[in-house]
């Protein structure tokens, strides 16, 4: 046991309520509702003894008990306690089960996971988020294989020293075994320390529980020192020691044995709580001195083995020690090791020659007790000992070799800390563990200095490159190119050019992801054979490169011909498949739907049989947008609910907010608010700077007419475009909104800050175009909305720009330029593309729209015409609580009531035909607002609309009216 020596007892009254809640949970995952909780309080609160009381309960039940524990040196590889289960689970590391995963990925697990000092496979393979899918879905199929049989208790101790990587893979299994019999149980720490990330921060997207421990109160600290293993007058401390202690088990304990050794005048001071002042009680008030003191009865030769045993890591190998005592002349530690058990510093392991510290801030305080400059001494011996004990087979130990020869300083050899470093970055890659592989090729990278430029640095810089990547946005990787894109010269002018093409066209690098692209791949095509498989894979990435970097559509097109060429003569599916994801990219920002939804037919096809989950999102990704700006609403909702639920599956972020954005915009076109909020509030929660998302909401705000949530929004917006890196929409966004708002308030001083020169191709042009068209219609520009109906007549038939259906913006564009006839029918087309698709708040506007086309032509029949569009307007406007649609269609009822206009009863909607009837047969507000099934406020909006319509100036003109036209 790690926090303390006393076991609880069940019937512990300290912890019965949260072992209760624990036995309940473990119940249902032994039935097949599997879960993940979260135990989480302050360090020595009692997380592990409430685990090990849960394990022991478990046992007893037949359930099989499985620990692993995170490591608390930061040399340790990635899955340190990954590693520990699935060795557990497969003894002696043997093969995954059969049939638990597929057998190249069981393989890759067994290999790398199990014995992570092996060396990653070539690099040319899938992206890293589907490389890292299939590796961590086999290890979830091995963990519900491995409770098909037999129920399944998983402890993993101590989140809060996980790398990354553990937490993502965490993150993937916590949502996998919903429906195995497997309980996950969790330790953390909290709150956070300084500098750390938050753990429950981190797996925000997995569905877990947390059980939060706190302090025992007075009692429970009282019944604890009633414990067996303490004398009974130490219960008489319980008060004072409550108080200091806050109840935290931990230092109840170490007070509890502080007090033990010590006379019955310190213990009859103690328990008054008082001393003199010039001798304070010896009373921790922190949990260093509770451990200073149990140290100080620690003799000095115990004492300084320990500092060593520190400087080894929280766990170590007494051999190890032995070997560093021998190394300086000293004598065996095997009598300080066995007083340090005695005074329980330490913890020995069962059946193992290895120690461990019994609580972390004790070799913490062991630890900083070393000065720094024989603290790297002893760190760079240490580097020598492992790396003479691990002989041979010392590179597969590369992460711990290379941690302590960066901690050595001065005594390092930088050749073996770049050579350790180099390997540990490669074998984190392997195990896809990037954030932790980008520390070591940085730690390498800043070990080399400026020395010659060599194959050797071109390798760290292409495993840099390929970290960053796989930790960077899918649409911002500028950075991760700029560390590809040198290798890639390097590997050029050292004439390898397999190495050059690896990095050129590496996956990690998205369509839309970096600038710079087109000049690098050029240059490596000209040292390559045409019609080459490698000439195939450059063309594809230069398809992509020369749209989103030039605008270049045919020339993209060209390109992509060329690679499917290759593809198709050397059978290779994976380049296919790869030059059509990104076509389909350059297809998407082009804005030719149909052409979209012919490639990613054939992706989804391919993906299949390429095995790449990833690709396959991606392209229902894009088939969802698609359908939905293409107003195919219905298959578009019944794709992008599917795309959703994969890429929550898939556990990638970039295809998540892909999946969330799509289906906010679905919900925000149908008006249904609520639910836009909460989805996009869902993507925000994962990227807070999220273009896209932050213009739906700020739109949506100023829809309902809530102007200071939708100032909040948009300055987020504003200021994310600022920093949004290449991201191809990123002034796109701006040079919309501001256009969308000034029209949705009629405050047409917004457009004061529109920067009218900015422009673009493909999707980020459309948008852009959309934003000043909508600014030439407020301004009344004829000649501005001219040029940009050229622009967006092509596109008529869909939604140009979020969230604005073309045919509606046409409509406009031709009234400002004085072409009624053809605004009205344009307007007509929006009204029926909206009505077909179900997008009401565009068919309220685009009624609206319509109406004032009608008043301005003046024809027989637009005025009724105008006035039922306004009747339609104004009820989507109440249902939504659209306040400035509201405002707009009032407005132009009140020009229609002008004089020389008619009021006639055809005027009044149906809803407002029932109501007059109901009042004229002397209903009151109540009771129209019961038979009708509508609020009495609703009934009130009603009435007074009918009162104006029919000229009444009461409910009694109002009936007499009924009466004169036959409506009663």
């Amino acid at each position: 046991m790690i926090e303390g020596d006393l076991p609880f007892s069940p019937t512990f009254a300290g912890r019965q309520r949260e072992l209760a809640v624990l036995r309940a949970v473990l119940a249902d995952a032994c039935s097949g509702r599997g879960c993940f909780v979260l135990l989480i309080g302050e360090a020595g609160i009692g997380k592990t003894r409430l685990a090990e009381e849960l394990a022991a309960a478990a046992t007893h039940q037949g359930v099989r008990v499985v620990w692993g524990r995170c490591a608390e040196d930061e040399g340790a590889p990635p899955y340190r306690a990954w590693t520990q289960v699935l060795r557990e689970l497969t003894p002696q590391g043997g093969p995954m089960r059969a049939g638990a995963a597929p057998a190249a990925d069981a393989a890759a697990v067994s290999s790398i996971l199990l014995d992570p000092g092996l060396t990653p496979t070539g690099s040319d393979g899938p992206a890293p988020e589907s490389a890292r899918f299939r590796f961590f879905a086999a290890v979830s199929a091995e963990l519900r294989a491995a409770a098909r049989h037999t129920p399944l208790l998983l402890v993993l101790e101590d989140l809060h020293r996980a790398d990354p990587s553990s937490l993502h893979l965490l993150e993937f299994v916590a949502r996998d075994i919903a429906g195995a019999r497997i309980l996950l149980v969790g330790t953390a720490r909290g709150p956070e320390p300084p500098g750390r990330w938050s753990v429950v921060e981190m797996l925000a997207r997995a569905p877990f529980r947390t059980l939060p421990l706190r302090g025992l109160d007075e009692r429970d600290v009282r019944r604890l020192l009633e414990l067996p293993g303490h004398a009974p007058s130490l219960s008489r401390f319980a008060r004072p020691i409550h108080r200091q202690t806050e109840g935290n088990p931990f230092f109840v304990l170490e007070i509890a044995s502080w007090l033990a050794h010590e006379d019955a005048a310190v213990r009859d001071r103690y328990a008054a709580g008082s001393g003199p002042q010039h001798a304070p009680l010896p009373v921790p008030d922190s949990v260093r001195a509770v451990i200073a003191r149990r140290l100080d009865r620690l003799s000095a030769d115990a004492r300084d083995v320990l500092r060593k045993a520190a400087i080894l890591g929280g766990t170590f190998r007494a051999r190890l020690l032995a070997d560093l005592a021998r190394e300086a002349g000293e004598e065996a530690p095997d009598a300080a090791l066995e007083e340090a058990v005695r005074a329980g510093v330490l913890r020995e392991v069962p059946g193992s020659e290895t120690y461990r510290f019994r609580h972390t801030l004790i070799r913490q305080a062991l630890y900083e007790e070393v000065a720094g400059g024989a603290r790297e001494h002893l760190h760079a011996r240490a580097a020598d000992a492992l790396e003479a004990r691990y002989g041979d087979a010392a590179g597969r130990h590369a992460a711990v070799l290379a941690h302590h020869l960066d901690r050595a300083g001065r005594f390092a050899e930088f050749d073996r800390l770049v050579a350790y470093s180099r390997l540990a970055g490669e074998q984190a890659l392997a195990t896809h563990a990037y954030a932790e592989a980008a520390r070591h090729f940085e730690r390498a990278l800043a070990a080399r200095g400026d020395r010659d430029v060599d194959a050797g640095y071109a390798a760290l810089l292409f495993g840099l490159g390929r970290a960053r990547a796989a930790t960077s946005p899918r649409w911002n990787r500028q950075d991760a190119w700029n560390h590809l894109r040198r290798a890639a010269e390097i590997f050029l002018d050292l004439n390898d050019i397999e190495g050059a093409v690896a990095a050129a066209t590496h996956p990690a690098i998205t369509a839309e992801g970096a600038t710079g692209v087109v000049d690098m791949v050029e240059r490596v095509l000209e040292r390559i054979e045409p019609d080459s498989l490698e000439s195939g894979w450059l063309l594809a990435r230069l398809g992509a490169g020369r749209f989103f970097e030039r605008g270049e559509y045919e020339a993209a097109r060209e390109a992509f011909g060329r690679a499917m060429g290759v593809a198709r003569r050397s059978r290779d599916a994976a380049l296919e498949l790869r030059t059509l994801a990104y076509a389909t990219a350059v297809e998407h920002f082009a804005v030719h739907w149909p052409a979209v939804l012919e490639s990613t037919r054939r992706v989804v096809e391919l993906a299949r049989e390429v095995d790449d989950p990833y690709a396959e999102n991606y392209a229902r990704y894009r088939a969802s947008f698609a359908l939905t700006f293409g107003g195919r609403a219905a298959e578009g909702r019944l794709e992008a609910r599917a795309n959703l639920e994969h890429a929550r599956e898939l556990g990638d972020e970039g295809l998540l907010l892909d999946a969330l954005y799509v289906n906010a915009a679905l919900a925000q076109l149908r008006g249904d608010w609520e639910a836009a909020r909460a989805i996009g509030e869902q993507g925000l929660d994962v990227s807070p700077h999220h273009l896209p998302l932050l213009h739906l909401r700020t739109v949506l705000e100023f829809e309902v007419g809530r102007v200071d949530a939708g100032d909040e929004f948009l300055d987020r917006l504003l200021d994310a475009s600022r920093h949004a890196g290449p991201y191809p929409l990123r002034d796109a966004f701006r040079a919309l909104v501001l256009p969308q708002i000034a029209y949705a308030t009629g405050d047409a001083g917004r457009l004061e800050a529109l920067e009218t020169d900015a422009r673009s191709g493909g999707v980020a042009g459309t948008l852009i175009a959309a934003g000043r068209a909508l600014a030439a219609v407020l301004r009344r520009d004829a000649r501005t909305a001219a040029a940009e109906l050229r622009v967006l007549d092509p596109l008529a038939g869909s939604i140009a720009a979020p969230l604005l259906v073309t045919d509606r913006l046409l409509g406009l564009l031709a009234h400002t330029i004085g072409h009624v006839d053809r605004a009205a029918a344009w307007l007509e087309t929006a009204r029926t593309f909206c009505r077909e698709a179900g997008y009401a708040p565009e068919l309220g506007w685009a009624s609206c729209d319509l109406a004032r086309v009608l008043l301005e032509r003046g024809h027989d029949g637009d005025a009724d015409r105008a006035a039922s569009l306004l009747e339609q307007a104004l009820d989507t406007a109440e249902r939504l609580q659209m306040r400035p649609l509201a405002t707009c269609a009032a407005a132009l009822r009140e020009r229609l009531r002008a004089p020389g206009t008619t009021t006639e009863p055809h005027r009044l909607t149906p809803r407002e035909l029932e109501v007059l009837r109901l009042v004229a047969a002397g209903g009151t507000n109540e009771q129209i607002a019961q038979q009708l099934s509508i609020s009495v406020n609703t009934v009130a909006v009603h009435v007074a609309r009918i009162l104006a319509k029919t000229g009444s100036r009461n409910r009694t003109e109002a009936a007499g009216y009924a009466l004169r036209h036959s409506l009663a």
